[in-house]
C-alpha cells in the first residue's frame, strides 16, 4: 500500500489502525482497516482489509506466517441473490494465507514466498444465464483456490581489481483459472500486488503496460502472479575503479501458466501459445551520495506467441494490427530526504 515508483505514481491507499508486539521468540504485527467506502446505504461497495503477519525468531532462515482477509461488500440490492443480472448481490471474501522465507550465508541469498488463497468468489461471472439474453451472471459458489510462489536468490562476489559481481534469479508461478464460466476460480488473487518484474514492466504495468490491447477478452495486465510464470536473470556488476558505478543487464520472460476460457471468447478457443513475451535490457546507476543517486537504462519487450496468435484469431479484423517489440529509455534522478 502507498505510493509506487511507476510511471504516474499509483497510489493503493488505505485507512488503517496497525498494532505490533514482540518478544524473544516472536513478532506480532496485525492491521485492519478500509480500501474503499462510500456514504451509508444499501449497496455501498465498501471493502474492508484485516491481516496479521507473525515474524519467529531463533530459527535458521527468518520466517513469516501471514494471513489476510479483504471483504468487498455487496454492491447490489440489499436481499438480492447472487444470480441477480449485473450486481454481486453477496459479499466477495478473499483470503490469502502462507508463508515468507528469508535467508542468507555467505554472501549469497534465497528468498522464498509461499501463498494460497481461499474464501468466495463473488465478483467473477459463471456461465449462469440471468435473462434471456443468455447474460452470465456472478457465480453462487464460486471459490479462491488459486496458489502462488516466488523465489528470488543471488550471489555477491567480490573480486579484486575487478569489482563486485552480483548474479541473481528470479521465478514467479501463480496459478491460473481454467475459465471464467465455472464456479471455482483457481486464478492465485492478491489483495495489492507490488510484483512489477522487469525494466518497462516495473514501470509501465498498471495499466498502461497491459498486453494486447483490442484483442478477443480485453487486454491482459502484466502485473501481478494471476495465470503467470516468470523466469528472469541478470548481472550487476560495480567495477573496483568506480565504486559509485553500478551497471547491469536482465532478461526476462513472462508466460501465462494456463490458457483461459474468457468472456467474449469461445470455449476451447484459447488453446495454443503460452508466452506472452520477453524482456531485455540494461541499467546504469550512478551513486553520487548517500541520498542522491543518478540512473539511465532501456529494454525491449518483444511480445510472445500468445499476443502473435490472438492477432491471428482475430480473422481479419486484427489486419493492420502489428506486434512490434515496445522499446524504452529513461534517465532518473532520485532524492532521499
Amino acid at each position: 500500500y502507498g505510493p509506487k515508483d511507476n510511471y504516474g505514481l499509483f497510489v493503493t491507499a488505505i485507512d488503517a489502525a496497525r498494532f505490533e508486539i514482540a518478544n524473544d521468540w516472536m513478532a506480532f504485527s496485525g492491521l485492519a482497516g478500509k480500501t474503499a467506502g462510500g456514504l451509508v446505504a444499501a449497496g455501498t461497495a465498501d471493502t474492508n482489509v484485516r491481516g496479521v503477519d507473525i515474524l519467529w525468531k531463533s530459527l535458521p532462515l527468518k520466517a513469516h506466517t501471514y494471513l489476510w482477509n479483504q471483504v468487498t461488500q455487496a454492491a447490489g440490492p440489499l436481499g438480492a441473490g447472487a444470480n441477480a443480472a449485473s450486481v454481486t448481490g453477496k459479499n466477495d471474501n478473499l483470503w490469502v494465507y502462507g508463508v515468507k522465507l528469508r535467508g542468507e550465508a555467505m554472501g549469497g541469498w534465497l528468498n522464498a514466498d509461499i501463498a494460497a488463497n481461499g474464501g468466495e468468489d463473488r465478483t467473477s461471472l459463471a456461465a449462469v444465464a440471468c435473462n434471456a439474453a443468455g447474460t452470465a451472471c456472478n457465480s453462487t459458489g464460486s471459490n479462491y483456490t488459486g496458489k502462488a510462489l516466488l523465489l528470488d536468490a543471488g550471489y555477491n562476489a567480490e573480486i579484486s581489481g575487478i569489482g563486485a559481481l552480483t548474479p541473481w534469479v528470479n521465478f514467479g508461478f501463480g496459478t491460473g483459472r481454467a475459465s471464467n464460466f465455472e464456479n471455482t476460480n483457481a486464478g492465485f488473487t492478491s489483495i495489492a500486488t507490488d510484483y512489477r518484474p522487469g525494466i518497462a514492466n516495473r514501470r509501465f504495468s498498471q495499466g498502461t503496460f497491459a498486453l494486447g490491447a483490442g484483442l478477443p477478452g480485453g487486454a491482459i495486465n502484466t502485473a501481478g502472479l494471476n495465470n503467470r510464470v516468470v523466469y528472469g536473470a541478470g548481472l550487476n556488476v560495480t567495477p573496483a575503479a568506480w565504486e559509485k558505478l553500478t551497471v547491469g543487464a536482465q532478461l526476462w520472460s513472462f508466460n501465462l501458466q494456463r490458457n483461459t476460457d474468457r468472456a467474449g471468447v469461445a470455449v476451447g478457443a484459447q488453446n495454443g501459445a503460452k508466452h506472452l513475451g520477453s524482456e531485455y535490457g540494461v541499467t546504469a546507476d550512478w551513486k553520487h551520495s548517500e541520498n542522491v543517486k543518478f540512473g539511465l537504462g532501456g529494454s525491449v519487450y518483444a511480445p510472445g506467441g500468445f499476443v502473435k496468435q490472438q492477432i491471428g484469431n482475430l480473422n481479419g479484423a486484427g489486419v493492420g494490427i502489428g506486434n512490434n517489440p515496445a522499446t524504452l529509455a529513461f534517465a532518473d534522478f532520485q532524492v532521499k530526504f
